[in-house]
């Protein structure tokens, strides 16, 4: 059945994400995401860094604006999306849970704050789906993240002392986090100013080709949040991050030069208000195009 809810949220109806396409949408990639009770469930860890400041800016596309800092964020998220339909059926492991790993670079366009996202990695196929969809681009790969159990003596919940990890493996190991947890925080004393209420807003380049026509049907920048947020207690530590020579990946041009620290939290959220919206459309041209750093790095 056609959900009926807003058809401009970030997941909209059945019909409006559904692939394959199926008269009912019970086949689509999105099936429970897309179920108007849809609450979504996070274990979060951030890792903040310096790294070298023209390697950001190489990789961040125009008319976005830096502060020349090199700072960075690096974020793994475990989620788990419940529905009523867990009371009334079986659903696999694997449909409502999913693990994601990608960047943050603090930017800004017009004055308004973003998260810019120039490399990101989940666990599932319909989360690389729907990544597109918002400019998240999403890979496929291996992300693991430390999990609790509230039986265990040391990992039965975050406290002082627990130490956070999480990797992202894609034909080689890409990266490695951790975070050493110390003491709670205000979510308002963050650096990103996750707080009750609202949550940044990320920012991707949303590009897809059009094969049959030859030219690019969307070629922008969309930015996306989430709504309803509560969150659960910040914790606050050091950080670590470790970047690979993975084959397929660029990674290692984000080595950090200087740790800023880590937080670990809680979460739950929808998406039933909130709508991906365009913030800058690039048309048939590419944003890298003149940028002298990727010409050098193509070795042109």
């Amino acid at each position: 059945m056609t959900q009926t809810r807003n058809p401009k949220a970030m997941h909209g109806n059945k019909v409006g994400v559904m692939w394959p396409q199926s008269p009912t949408g019970r086949a689509s990639l999105m099936d429970l995401n897309t179920e108007p009770d849809l609450v979504l469930s996070d274990d979060v860890l951030i890792v903040g860094f310096r790294a070298d400041p023209e390697a950001v800016r190489a990789y961040v596309p125009e008319p976005l604006e830096l502060d020349g800092s090199g700072l960075m964020y690096i974020k793994a998220v475990q989620r788990w999306g419940y529905t009523s339909r867990n009371a009334t059926e079986f659903i696999s492991f694997e449909r409502l849970n999913q693990t994601e790993s990608f960047f943050w670079i603090p930017c800004s366009y017009e004055g308004k704050e973003f998260y810019f996202v120039p490399f990101s990695w989940g666990n599932r196929d319909w989360l690389g789906y729907t990544g597109r969809l918002v400019g998240m681009p999403h890979k496929w790969a291996k992300v693991q993240m430390t999990s609790f159990h509230s039986f265990h003596p040391t990992y039965s919940g975050a406290h002082a002392g627990a130490r956070i990890c999480a990797s992202v493996e894609n034909m080689g190991l890409v990266h490695r986090i951790y975070g050493d947890l110390k003491e709670v925080i205000r979510p308002e004393d963050t650096p990103f100013k996750w707080v009750q209420g609202s949550c940044p807003h990320f920012l991707g380049h949303r590009y897809i080709w059009d094969s049959v026509k030859g030219r690019p049907l969307a070629n922008d920048l969309v930015a996306h949040y989430g709504d309803d947020v509560e969150m659960g207690p910040v914790w606050h530590g050091d950080g670590w991050a470790q970047f690979y020579d993975a084959e397929n990946d660029e990674v290692l041009q984000f080595q950090p030069r200087e740790m800023v620290g880590s937080w670990f939290f809680t979460l739950r959220f929808t998406h039933q208000k909130s709508s991906p919206y365009i913030v800058h459309d690039y048309g048939d041209q590419s944003p890298y195009a003149n940028r002298p750093q990727i010409k050098e790095l193509l070795g042109g």
